[in-house]
C-alpha cells in the first residue's frame, strides 16, 4: 500500500469533518502520493459529505507537515496546544489547522474532476 488517510471524527450535525491520520511509505514520499490522498479526501469530504469544514493536527515539531499543510494545501493554522503529546524526551505541541469549503473552492488548484486521482 502506498498510504492511507482517514476521517475518524465526523460531526455530520455541524458539517465537518477532522482528518486523523495520513501516512505515505517512507520509500514513497516527495513522489505526490500524499498531496494526491489528501486532495482526495477534501474532494470527498467537501463534495461528497457536503463538510463546510476539514481540520487536522500537526505536532509542533513536524515542520515538513506544517509546511505542506499550510503552504502547499492551503489549510490555515487555528492555534497552539501546548505541550499535549508525550513523547520520548518530553512534551510537545499540537496545532490545529483548518480549511473552509469556500477557502477549497477558490483555491486555483482545487481539482473537480473525480478522475484526477485515478491513476
Amino acid at each position: 500500500s502506498a498510504g492511507m488517510i482517514s476521517y475518524p471524527r465526523i460531526g455530520w450535525k455541524n458539517d465537518y469533518g477532522h482528518i486523523g491520520y495520513v501516512a505515505v511509505a517512507p520509500e514513497l514520499r516527495s513522489r505526490g502520493i500524499g498531496k494526491a490522498m489528501v486532495e482526495a479526501a477534501l474532494h470527498v469530504g467537501f463534495t461528497e459529505h457536503g463538510f463546510h469544514r476539514i481540520d487536522l493536527f500537526v505536532l509542533e515539531k513536524n515542520v515538513r507537515a506544517l509546511r505542506f499543510y499550510h503552504h502547499d494545501i492551503g489549510f490555515s493554522v487555528e492555534g497552539l496546544m501546548r505541550d499535549i503529546v508525550k513523547l520520548d524526551r518530553g512534551y510537545t505541541g499540537q496545532l490545529s489547522l483548518s480549511l473552509l469549503k469556500d477557502e477549497w473552492d477558490q483555491r486555483p488548484t482545487t481539482p473537480k474532476d473525480p478522475r484526477f486521482y485515478s491513476h
